[in-house]
């Protein structure tokens, strides 16, 4: 009995078919950025790098898997932008609506 349930555990990973195919119908395709201004898309693309649609689709995986996931951008001390992905697990969101603005 406990190999059967083994056995149906491996075969119907349906989990994953349905996060693949999420994250390729939702970030398959490369993030293209457009402005009326020429020079703030290209700032834009240039700030943001290559890897950004690589970052996005991690993010989107993981986020799909555990419900939430965080990416967090910042400024090195060097004064260039930079953004890393904060795993769930790593952080306690804090939902503070008393300083909100209405």
């Amino acid at each position: 009995m406990i190999l059967l349930r083994l056995i149906i555990k491996q075969l119907n990973n349906y989990h994953k078919l349905l996060v693949d195919q999420k994250v390729g119908y939702s970030v398959g395709n490369p993030i293209v950025f457009n402005a009326d201004d020429d020079n703030l898309t290209k700032l834009l693309n240039d700030l943001l790098g290559e890897e950004f649609d690589d970052t996005i689709t991690e993010l989107y995986l993981n986020a799909s898997n555990k419900g939430v996931e965080w990416l967090h951008p910042y400024i090195n001390r060097k004064g260039e932008f930079k953004y890393v992905i904060i795993p769930a697990e790593e952080a306690i969101p804090i939902w503070d609506s008393k300083r909100q603005r209405n």
